[in-house]
């Protein structure tokens, strides 16, 4: 009896899928733009998702914590995967290109939010 091993089917399917899958771009374009839009929202969840966010675009200036994912609703929730698969199976480019002023947008994010100075 063969067992399948989930993680070395998910390696090969990054290692041998070199063209960006375009079902996980569909489905997490418009997830990355609703989890941007909450994160700009005076919610419970804002700062989860901009923690996210800010994690994906920088995870070196902004380190995420995943037990913070544990806080999130459901809906919310299967938004960040949608985006972490695109992110991960699908990365034609960095998470901030998905958007007009991507980079800038992002930075504004985090002085936003107090996570570094307007003046950095």
């Amino acid at each position: 009896m063969s067992t399948r091993d989930p993680f070395q089917e998910f390696l090969n399917q990054i290692l041998h899928n070199n063209q960006p899958n375009q079902d996980l771009v569909d489905d997490g374009v418009p997830a990355l733009r609703q989890l941007f839009a909450i994160a700009h929202e005076d919610s419970g969840a804002s700062y989860v998702v901009t923690l996210f966010l800010l994690g994906l675009y920088n995870s070196k200036r902004f380190p995420f914590q995943l037990t913070d994912l544990r806080m999130l609703d459901r809906e919310c929730f299967d938004d960040v995967l949608r985006v972490l698969k695109m992110d991960t199976l699908a990365c034609s480019h960095s998470i901030d290109q998905y958007f007009c002023l991507g980079t800038k947008r992002f930075e504004q994010l985090a002085i936003d939010w107090g996570l570094i100075d307007s003046s950095d």
